[in-house]
């Protein structure tokens, strides 16, 4: 596991990220994680021993605005897939797979809408985030408010993130990731939130991946990812039952990285 790296992107910006399991090399394969939201690239620790074993590279990526990735105002889902593109450039890496996790699931998809099929080999979704037009029902409420107060009121939501991260930066068993979530402001959680509540800068369709979801989860509906399945018939769908929103990828990583690997050897 390698130490928090960044590079500076074509625009000036800095894309902050993190490598796990094996060590980068010629003709070695490689996922890129999406973390959720909120969240930075040390999100992916949990993969670093199942990646190891597979002799896998996973790299997880900080989006614009959270951890040191910097800002980029009026971002979209879309604006994340150029980025993405130049780190894969930036570490010599011309196939690879993206694993978007919650909040990272939209991201992945953008990144499958406007990659080539030559560089992005494989995706997989895993109790990711759908478009709220979907129907929000069964969603802790505290998150339909949040999506839809971000959507006509996003200072009143960093406000409130502000309040809700500060005191848990002080909780002396997760001061890191706290701090680092919040290290420039929460303007990146206001933004996010706004662009998930928001409508999306494109349209659900037919696309090639692997969506994993658990019937038991409350931060996205289970009713959420059915809907968007049926959008989707090409989709491969792991739908677990007894699973919920984080106990999904803990308890199926292998699964879901040998998914992975499997489409991208291919």
């Amino acid at each position: 596991m390698s130490e928090d790296l960044s590079f500076e992107l074509p625009d000036g910006r800095h894309l902050s990220y993190t490598t796990f399991g094996a060590s980068i090399s010629p003709n070695q394969s490689v996922i890129i994680y999406f973390h959720g939201f909120p969240g930075i690239n040390s999100e992916g620790l949990p993969v670093h021993e199942a990646a190891s074993k597979r002799g896998v590279v996973v790299v997880g990526v900080t989006r614009p605005g959270f951890g040191d990735s910097t800002a980029h105002p009026g971002r979209a889902l879309s604006s994340f897939a150029p980025d993405v593109l130049h780190l894969a450039d930036h570490l010599g890496v011309q196939k690879f797979a993206v694993l978007g996790i919650s909040g990272g699931g939209p991201y992945a998809l953008a990144c499958l809408r406007h990659m080539p099929a030559e560089r992005l080999r494989s995706v997989a979704v895993v109790s990711g985030m759908w478009p709220t037009a979907l129907g929000t029902a069964g969603m802790m409420p505290q998150m339909r408010v949040m999506y839809t107060l971000a959507c006509w009121m996003p200072g009143l939501v960093n406000w409130m993130v502000g309040m809700e991260l500060s005191a848990a930066a002080q909780d002396a068993k997760h001061p890191e990731n706290s701090r680092e979530a919040i290290k420039y402001g929460t303007g990146g959680f206001g933004t996010e939130a706004q662009i998930f509540g928001r409508p999306w800068d494109f349209q659900l369709e037919d696309l090639p991946m692997d969506v994993w979801h658990g019937a038991k989860d409350r931060n996205v509906p289970i009713t959420m990812a059915d809907q968007a399945v049926e959008l989707m018939p090409s989709v491969e769908y792991h739908r677990f039952e007894e699973e919920a929103h984080l106990t999904l990828s803990m308890k199926h990583l292998g699964e879901i990285l040998d998914s992975l690997l499997s489409k991208l050897m291919n």
